[in-house]
């Protein structure tokens, strides 16, 4: 799934509410939890499962590009997990 963002979202406030300093106003143009879906612009969200790893399909995303959330060090946003950071 990709959402648009209907509201103004740059990369700044995205750390602001994770508590990960950036001072870039790119905004984020959709949130997507699926590599395929990405386009430029938007917010890649690795989901990390019993049965996949979205961490594997960061290298897709960012061809697209996206920018990551993940818990991988190669992260625009490393974070310790991606379902907690989601649901900030």
């Amino acid at each position: 799934m990709r959402i648009k963002t209907d509201i103004p979202l740059t990369l700044s406030v995205i750390g602001k509410i994770l508590g990960i300093p950036t001072d870039s106003d790119t905004e984020i143009n959709a949130i997507t939890t699926h590599s395929a879906l990405c386009e430029k612009n938007d917010l890649f969200i690795a989901l990390k499962g019993e049965r996949f790893d979205g961490a594997k399909f960061t290298d897709e995303a960012r061809k697209r590009g996206a920018y990551i959330l993940s818990e991988n060090e190669s992260a625009d946003f490393k974070v310790k997990s991606s379902a907690e950071a989601l649901l900030n």
